[in-house]
C-alpha cells in the first residue's frame, strides 16, 4: 500500500475534517467572547463597581527656591555613587 492509500484506509480525512472543525468552532468562540467582552465588563462593573484611589503620599512640597522636594536627595545619591565607585574601584 502507498501513502496515499494507507491515509484512505485508516480514515485519515474525516480526521483532519474534525481536527479543523474543532480547531475553527474553538477559534470562533474566542473571537465572540473578545466581542461582547465590554458588554460584560460593563455588566460585572455593575456588580463590583471599582474602589476610588486616594493617593496615600502627599504630593511633593514647593521649597521656597521653587524646588520640589527631591532636590534635597542628590547630594545623597551622590554620596551612594562616589561609595559604589570607590568600592567597584578596589575589586
Amino acid at each position: 500500500m502507498s501513502g496515499t492509500e494507507n491515509i484512505l484506509a485508516a480514515a485519515g480525512p474525516s480526521i483532519a475534517l474534525a481536527g479543523m472543525l474543532i480547531v475553527f468552532t474553538a477559534l470562533a468562540l474566542i473571537s465572540l467572547f473578545i466581542a461582547a467582552l465590554p458588554r460584560i465588563l460593563r455588566a460585572v462593573s455593575r456588580i463590583w463597581p471599582e474602589p476610588e484611589h486616594t493617593p496615600s503620599v502627599p504630593p511633593p512640597q514647593e521649597n521656597s527656591s521653587g524646588e520640589g522636594s527631591a532636590g534635597g536627595i542628590e547630594p545623597i545619591v551622590a554620596a551612594i555613587g562616589l561609595a559604589l565607585h570607590h568600592r567597584a574601584q578596589r575589586t
